[in-house]
């Protein structure tokens, strides 16, 4: 159950540095390697999803692989919207986690720092999207989403985007920084 005192689960990432590099890359297994692109979520790509899917989409952890949690979710968004405030633009959201055990297990480890990220599943919309090739050989092609639709996002233990973030703050940290 959620209540008025459940802990809440807030995501964000930046938009402008959410770039996968190619450290991050070479860090992937080989087969993962050879589908990637060098790519970049721009800004108000999610825009769209978010006005049409929000009060469908699931937040599930490590999305819905893990082998104890699979596809349960951790609660239901309350707030989803892209923001654009300099470097802390991009997908923000608000999710109240339901009072599970896996649910108190994932809030531990965001609260020790051991899950520091989250990510997103997406696909993108035909046309939607822009594709450089690399000028040379043996680098990655770019990729850059104009929009995407977004089912599913949540905490991962190894998000690829560097700049994403998550914490927890209670409704009563929420209700005393939205008076300020």
């Amino acid at each position: 159950t959620v209540s008025a005192n459940s802990p809440l689960l807030e995501v964000a990432r930046a938009a402008p540095s959410s770039t996968i590099v190619e450290s991050q890359i070479q860090a992937l297994p080989v087969l993962e390697r050879n589908f990637l692109a060098l790519a970049q979520i721009m800004p108000g790509a999610a825009t769209k999803t978010i006005q049409e899917s929000s009060s469908r989409m699931k937040v599930l952890f490590n999305h819905g692989m893990d082998p104890s949690i699979g596809e349960k979710p951790l609660g239901r968004p309350t707030l989803i919207e892209e923001r654009s405030d300099g470097p802390h633009s991009g997908v923000y959201a608000e999710v109240p986690v339901a009072e599970t055990s896996y649910g108190d297990d994932i809030l531990a480890l965001v609260d020790a720092g051991a899950i520091d990220g989250w990510s997103f599943r997406f696909s993108v919309p035909e046309k939607r999207e822009t594709w450089r090739r690399p000028s040379i050989r043996g680098q990655l092609p770019e990729r850059d989403v104009h929009e995407m639709r977004m089912p599913e996002f949540g905490p991962v233990t190894f998000p690829v985007y560097d700049a994403s973030t998550i914490g927890i703050r209670s409704h009563s940290d929420l209700a005393v920084w939205q008076q300020l």
